[in-house]
């Protein structure tokens, strides 16, 4: 399993949740004269050596609610369609590969045991996973396991060090609890 395998991506990351921190080291930490990433606004320094006859370019600092709405490079407006027919991922179905098609086809408990128990399938077929528009909502039903115990979606948004735990990809909060953990599209 490498991290160029379309089944098996190897890495996943949600970084909205610390995107003020990663603006930090990229931004605020670097050495003198090395070269800032383009998310970086332009330091004083930079634009005082830019001609005193032209304005210097404005350039606007991405809010974080846009950046929230950008998966993986792809903007919510077309993040909010299913994986194409060629990535197929393993659902524990007689072992065999599927894609999002094939699972938008079979039945609605199937599908939604599939995309809470399954992290690639809820971040690859987002349409068929009803990731999608106004379902950004917390689960009032829903349970996940949680220091020993069932837990809900308000006792995970109580405390920001719990959402920090169990807010992550891989876990059965981050899929329930939509709102919470902020693991919406669009």
């Amino acid at each position: 399993m490498g991290c160029g395998d379309p089944v098996f991506p190897g890495v996943y990351s949600r970084v909205s949740g610390a995107i003020d921190w990663i603006e930090q080291v990229l931004c605020d930490q670097r050495d003198p004269g090395e070269r800032r990433p383009s998310i970086c606004p332009p330091l004083a320094t930079e634009t005082a050596s830019l001609s005193t006859n032209a304005a210097p370019p404005i350039r606007e600092r991405p809010s974080r609610n846009s950046l929230r709405q950008t998966v993986h490079g792809v903007s919510a407006s077309s993040a909010c369609s299913d994986a194409p027919s060629s990535t197929t991922m393993h659902i524990d179905v007689d072992s065999g590969a599927r894609t999002c098609a094939w699972l938008s086809q079979q039945e609605p408990d199937f599908i939604t045991t599939v995309c809470t128990n399954n992290a690639m399938v809820y971040d690859q077929c987002p349409e068929t996973c009803s990731r999608c528009g106004q379902d950004c909502q917390d689960d009032p039903n829903a349970l996940f396991e949680a220091r020993g115990s069932q837990r809900s979606c308000e006792w995970l948004a109580m405390k920001r060090k719990r959402r920090n735990a169990y807010c992550k990809q891989d876990e059965v909060a981050y899929r329930v609890c939509k709102e919470t953990c902020e693991s919406c599209i669009g």
